[in-house]
């Protein structure tokens, strides 16, 4: 029989349960959050893990990558839509999380989200380290042509295309609203009935790379009296608000004034 494992991590300590392929719940333990150990107790375990899940997370990354490489199948779910599968719970304790997540995990009712590689996630370390690794980085790499490229562009620098090169470089887009739509610069639609409009951007997806997006353009942008797109948020300051969307820019708009201004 199938046996699926579902991890809730924590800082010091992952709650562990596993079920089999009719959702029962035959184990449930909590181990700490190191990779070697949980590996061990896998190994150690009588029973026949098919597949081992985790909510995508910073430590879930590191997780993966020594579970990985014990031989094991490891799938991060994407985090929306294990909040949501989960709400419906009462009680939020790790324990019903890891409980939650081994069942999505049996019924395949999650999404799986991409496993960054040891070395997109050294860009998240300070300035001077990814400086470090942009000069060490092979000749050959064509990411690391692409981050210097990218540091070339007005506005941009070492740290912005450092984190523009790793956070969504490693990837392949065919057009610009496929890339709009992973950084969450894509309006949210709302129709009902006859009425069909667009909302504000849904801030989905990498937010990273969204905010160094929209940092770069602010900052390739020419010098404007008004601030393109910074709408009011107060209530009693609306009289600004029409002129102010019209002259803001959308998402695309954004990703191809960063990409294209030098």
């Amino acid at each position: 029989m199938e046996y699926y494992a579902g991890i809730d991590v924590s800082l010091k300590e992952s709650s562990v349960c596993i079920v089999d392929a009719k959702g029962k719940v035959v184990r449930e333990v909590k181990i700490a959050s190191e990779p070697e150990t949980l590996s061990r107790y896998f190994d150690e375990l009588e029973l026949s893990v098919c597949r081992i899940g985790l909510e995508a997370g910073p430590l879930s990354q590191w997780l993966r990558a020594g579970l990985v490489a014990a031989g094991r199948d490891v799938a991060l779910l994407e985090t929306r839509h294990v909040k949501a599968a989960l709400s419906a719970m009462t009680v939020k304790t790790d324990r019903k999380d890891a409980r939650g997540i081994a069942q999505l995990l049996r019924m395949g009712w999650y999404r799986p989200v991409h496993a960054k590689s040891v070395a997109s996630q050294d860009i998240r370390e300070p300035t001077s380290q990814r400086e470090a690794f942009l000069a060490a980085a092979p000749a050959d790499d064509k990411t690391t042509a692409k981050v210097i490229a990218l540091s070339t562009l007005y506005g941009i620098g070492a740290n912005f295309s450092a984190v523009l090169g790793r956070e969504i470089f490693y990837r392949d887009f065919g057009n610009r609203k496929q890339l709009a739509s992973y950084v969450g610069l894509t309006p949210m639609p709302h129709q009902s009935g006859s009425m069909d409009k667009d909302r504000r951007i849904a801030r989905a997806g990498n937010g990273r790379a969204r905010k160094t997006l929209v940092q770069a353009a602010m900052a390739a942008l020419p010098a404007r009296k008004r601030s393109v797109g910074m709408v009011p948020r107060a209530r009693g300051r609306s009289e600004r608000t029409d002129q102010a969307h019209r002259d803001r820019c959308d998402g695309t708009q954004i990703i191809d004034r960063t990409l294209a201004l030098r």
